[in-house]
């Protein structure tokens, strides 16, 4: 058992061994990444499905957890409460939800959830969709809202109040109100925007955000588009710093810094405990080959 050559022959083939299985493992890890899966985590980067969305009561929010969608209604929660720092809020954020990917589902929308292998509980998610948008990242709704205030006419001066003037715009305007003299940043066009991304506290800094953002750009390519955008509350400045390191920067159509917005805030008063408020964005675009 001394003999040098079997001490060589007995090296070397212990030598292969490791090699062939660190190859193997790395193939492994590199066949999880491209499907959406990192072994280390333990996190896998998925769209909801119908399945995700089945609930027995498809109309808005119910009380007793066991109507609604779970799916929708974990990520509401984690929007709720990462997001807009309040989980009272979870109840308008699955409204949203539901009007989005059940009341109205759409091809071009879609809800990318980061999932954890173990627990099957619900860390992240991104909503990606294919609309008509303005350069700037504003609902073509909100565009003509916008204009009708600059024309002395509701509802954007409801902004502030209890109702969502951008649900209610129809009320007042025909589609395309004002696009005459409208400049570029208001030019409308279908555009990919994300929004609402969010990652659990407990999983922040381990990546999960950067694999979101990878799946919603894939998304955008697999719509035959190569840019996306998006807007962030000029206040989060974690959010802007997060976003900017992965190549988003103020579109060049927007001549503007910064663009007037709305956030979901709760309210004391009586009847409803939310209402929209004022809020100043960042609109940011990247565009990826």
């Amino acid at each position: 058992s001394n003999h040098p050559s079997f001490t060589r022959e007995a090296g070397l083939a212990e030598w292969n061994m490791l090699h062939r299985v660190f190859s193997l493992l790395l193939a492994l890890a590199c066949a999880c990444r491209a499907h959406g899966t990192r072994v280390l985590q333990g996190i896998t980067i998925r769209h909801a499905s119908p399945t995700d969305f089945k609930c027995l009561y498809t109309s808005d929010w119910h009380d007793d957890l066991r109507m609604r969608s779970k799916t929708l209604s974990a990520a509401s929660l984690l929007t709720a409460r990462n997001v807009l720092g309040d989980a009272s809020l979870q109840k308008e954020v699955y409204n949203e939800f539901m009007q989005r990917f059940v009341v109205r589902p759409s091809m071009f929308r879609s809800l990318v959830l980061a999932e954890n292998d173990a627990s099957r509980a619900i860390v992240g998610s991104v909503c990606v969709e294919l609309g008509p948008t303005s350069a700037d990242g504003r609902r073509e709704e909100e565009v003509r809202a916008q204009r009708m205030t600059a024309m002395g006419r509701p509802p954007w001066a409801a902004l502030f109040d209890r109702s969502d003037p951008i649900d209610e715009v129809g009320h007042f305007a025909g589609r395309g109100a004002g696009s005459e003299d409208a400049d570029a940043a208001d030019t409308i066009r279908d555009r990919v925007t994300v929004d609402s991304l969010v990652v659990d506290e407990h999983w922040r800094r381990s990546g999960i955000g950067t694999m979101l953002l990878d799946a919603a750009e894939a998304q955008a390519r697999a719509w035959g588009h190569v840019r996306i955008l998006l807007r962030v509350e000029s206040t989060n400045q974690g959010a802007i710093d997060f976003y900017a390191r992965r190549g988003y920067a103020t579109p060049a159509a927007c001549p503007a810094a910064k663009i007037p917005g709305r956030k979901l805030v709760a309210s004391g008063g009586w009847g409803r405990s939310t209402k929209w408020a004022a809020a100043m964005d960042i609109p940011l675009e990247k565009v990826f080959g």
